[in-house]
């Protein structure tokens, strides 16, 4: 007695703990799908219905394993159609639209919901009136409906069941309605249902009471309400072996139901035809024992208003719980003592399913490939007891080595090789993942075989999908091209750019979707030789490099730029200096201009510096190219504002017309205030024999004396011959600079007397050293004529 007592009440636990873990129920209104929780009555998703205008959703079901929703709708007296949605996505998989739009009842889907069956009535073909009740297929991934060969029954559909294993079906079939003064006749038929059709297995003849049939979780047992003895209060039940089709026949206590739902093996509920009671309708829910034909309980459930409330019976073959749905409320039926709670309340509710919820959540590694396809891994994160399955059918070429299983698993993938982009879906347990194949393309456009410098590197590369964008966007987020020499060595990187260019060719081969395609590389700077030029394609939804392409190409010489100065750090007033030549020229440098520019960090306008002096000697340079590159050295002086900036030269060859520039990093100290002057020789002026040269000069920034201690003074031949060393000035008194800057500057002038130079042309600069910098940091130049 104590080993019964412990086991019924471990059985309890058992049933409550399997209750407690459904608690989901979708809701259908006229606009979309509600997913509640039962538990806390609140709305956990909800999906939308795209309609055809004049469309009106009707009924709700789910299948066993919980993946799949089927609504089904009317459109016009004889058209309809059923929708398919994923359960935990709320994607639309499928829209099927059914000729005759008179279905009874819900669809009837298979456990993994690819496919479901519907009775629907139909006129006879001929138009002779004579209804008839035919069973529809439903194949939800070849996305067509067809009626069931052999299962034509004469009469309007009633009620119909799908045995859970969805090899057979039971119909039943009403051949007349008198309404209120005598009962519908009709008939009932089990089929054996598969790839060839239907056939009848047995048959009842009996008179069936409406659409009232039910069937138990195992589907070894069918209930089907029928009429006694022709009154139209008086019922009973025949409960079939559906097997061998054996029947019961039960008188049940005096009652009308039009629905029934199963409790148990031998227990049933009944929602009642609506009664009258004062100024309210109510609708009562009755428990029988079929086995004893013993009422076991009623509960009256009240409507608030004065019309008549639709109420349909919901229930699950999973967790054994039975709900009623009116328009504004969910009530669950305990199944021993009949009572009612209200569970969720809404409004315009139409219909319902009971839903099994996933116990397992499933993620990828990897979801999205290219048509090479590749490798991941599938984790999936369970209980111990839940079990799940994978079915890998849907995608081509994608294969598990294990597709079932219990609790948590991290399991390896491979997918194989494809010639075209691809969007498929598979299921691990209730969990819809997608895996997709992306189609790399790209092309180098130029240079060809031959280029010289500078040159561009251009191209196109996309990733063709099977679902592009609207609208054009890159699927190639960046481009990284580098120069490869063919005869070794490290190869040089030329530049990552983004494939974002207009490409109106590619869009007219590909789609509009893939106009922003083009790649853009400036090259210069590259050494003589020949070079594979490499393009590597950046995946903009992967962020991998998923494709590379490259042309053979002879590099010719180009322009040649050298900054030799200035250093990485200068005071505000530096000298820029270095040489510029294009190989390429068959006659004198290659270069005719030299100019300077400094790019602030800050990211402001850049900043011109200055026009150099080109034509210098450089016989390094002639050394290198050949005699007529000699002239080819530049300098200027220059001045910036203290800061960080990049300081490009730009040489305008004379072979491609075009500037050449090339950088260095350059950082401008915070320096003195200076003030100088250089007052004799003047500029422009011709001087005879001996000369001399007088001015003065003063760093404001100085704590005591004139800020300037040393004047240097040289000669710039302009023919750019090397520069001649004049002399160092002497201190002198300017009393009218102390007047204009304070008397500490009285000793500000400079003078140097009886210079002298060879008969010329010269930029005479006079240097001053500057005590706050500790540098010839200013300076003052003077075109002067020597006789």
């Amino acid at each position: 007695m104590l080993h019964k007592l412990v086991t019924g009440v471990a059985l309890v636990l058992a049933m409550a703990a399997s209750a407690r873990a459904q608690s989901t129920v979708a809701i259908l209104d006229a606009t979309g799908i509600s997913i509640l929780d039962t538990g806390t009555g609140q709305q956990r998703a909800r999906f939308p219905l795209t309609l055809t205008p004049g469309e009106i959703p009707t009924t709700i079901a789910a299948s066993a394993d919980g993946s799949r929703l089927f609504v089904t709708t009317t459109l016009t007296a004889t058209t309809g159609a059923v929708h398919v949605f994923d359960r935990v996505s709320g994607a639309r998989i499928a829209r099927l639209a059914t000729s005759n739009s008179s279905i009874a009842g819900r669809v009837a889907p298979t456990t993994d919901g690819r496919h479901a069956y519907f009775v629907a009535t139909a006129e006879a073909s001929d138009a002779s009136s004579v209804i008839h009740c035919d069973a529809y297929t439903v194949d939800v991934e070849a996305g067509t409906v067809a009626v069931v060969p052999g299962s034509d029954r004469a009469g309007q559909c009633g009620m119909f069941s799908l045995s859970p294993t969805a090899d057979r079906l039971y119909v039943v079939s009403l051949r007349t309605n008198c309404f209120a003064h005598c009962p519908q006749s009709g008939s009932f038929s089990a089929y054996a249902v598969g790839a060839s059709g239907a056939t009848e297995l047995w048959g009842d003849g009996v008179d069936a009471g409406g659409p009232s049939l039910a069937l138990t979780a195992d589907g070894r047992t069918l209930f089907v309400r029928f009429y006694w003895n022709g009154g139209i209060l008086d019922y009973g039940v025949r409960v079939y072996d559906t097997i061998s089709g054996a029947f019961v026949s039960h008188s049940l206590p005096a009652f009308t139901p039009p629905s029934m739902a199963v409790a148990s093996d031998t227990r049933l509920f009944f929602l009642a035809a609506t009664e009258f009671v004062g100024t309210q309708f109510r609708k009562r829910i009755r428990l029988i024992d079929t086995s004893t034909d013993t009422n076991l309980g009623d509960t009256i459930l009240d409507s608030t208003t004065t019309a008549d409330v639709p109420a349909t019976f919901i229930s699950d073959t999973f967790a054994a719980r039975t709900y009623v749905l009116e328009p504004t409320r969910l009530i669950l039926i305990d199944s021993d003592t009949v009572a009612a709670t209200t569970v969720a309340t809404g409004s315009g509710w139409v219909d319902g399913a009971v839903l099994k919820d996933p116990c397992a959540t499933a993620t990828l590694s990897q979801a999205i490939f290219t048509t090479s396809g590749g490798s991941g891994m599938l984790t999936l994160d369970a209980p111990g007891s839940c079990s799940w399955t994978i079915d890998p059918s849907t995608v081509p070429g994608l294969s598990f080595t294990t597709t079932s299983g219990n609790g948590p698993a991290t399991l390896p993938f491979t997918l194989d090789s494809a010639n075209a982009p691809s969007l498929d879906s598979f299921r691990a347990d209730l969990r819809a993942l997608t895996l997709e194949r992306v189609q790399p393309l790209m092309h180098i456009d130029e240079p060809g075989t031959i280029a010289p410098q500078p040159f561009i590197v251009r191209g196109w590369a996309i990733e063709r999908s099977a679902n592009p964008a609207d609208g054009p966007q890159p699927t190639v987020s960046v481009v990284h091209v580098w120069a490869w020499p063919v005869l070794g060595g490290a190869p040089t990187f030329l530049g990552a750019v983004p494939a974002s260019g207009n490409r109106p060719d590619i869009a007219a081969v590909f789609g509009s979707a893939y106009t922003a395609a083009e790649f853009s590389v400036p090259v210069h700077g590259l050494p003589t030789g020949t070079y594979a030029i490499v393009a590597y394609a950046l995946s903009a939804r992967l962020g991998t490099f998923t494709q590379q392409t490259g042309v053979l190409v002879s590099v010719l010489p180009g322009t040649r730029i050298a900054i030799d100065g200035p250093g990485p750090t200068v005071p505000r007033t530096f000298a820029v200096s270095g040489w510029a030549a294009d190989p390429s020229a068959t006659t004198g440098p290659g270069v005719d201009a030299v100019h300077v520019w400094a790019f602030p960090d800050t990211g402001e306008a850049p900043i011109w510096v200055g026009a150099a002096t080109y034509g210098g000697a450089r016989d390094d340079i002639a050394a290198l190219f050949g005699p007529s590159f000699r002239p080819s050295g530049y300098w200027l002086f220059g001045s910036l504002a203290p800061g960080h900036y990049t300081l490009e030269v730009f040489a305008h060859s004379t072979v491609t017309g075009e500037f050449s520039p090339t950088t260095t990093p350059l950082t401008v100290t915070a320096d003195s205030v200076t003030e100088m002057s250089v007052e004799a020789p003047t500029s422009g002026s011709t001087i005879s024999g001996a000369f001399g040269v007088s001015g003065w000069g003063v760093d404001r920034s100085a704590a005591s004396g004139s800020g300037m201690d040393a004047f240097h003074v040289w000669a710039f031949p302009i023919d750019g011959s090397a520069p001649v060393w004049v002399g160092q000035a002497s201190a002198a008194a300017r009393p009218d600079v102390a007047s204009l800057f304070g008397p500490q500057f009285t000793n500000a002038g400079f003078v140097l007397n009886s210079a002298t130079l060879p008969p010329g042309t010269y930029d005479l600069a006079v240097f001053g050293h500057s005590t706050v910098t500790q540098s010839f940091s200013t300076w003052r130049l003077v075109r002067v004529t020597v006789q």
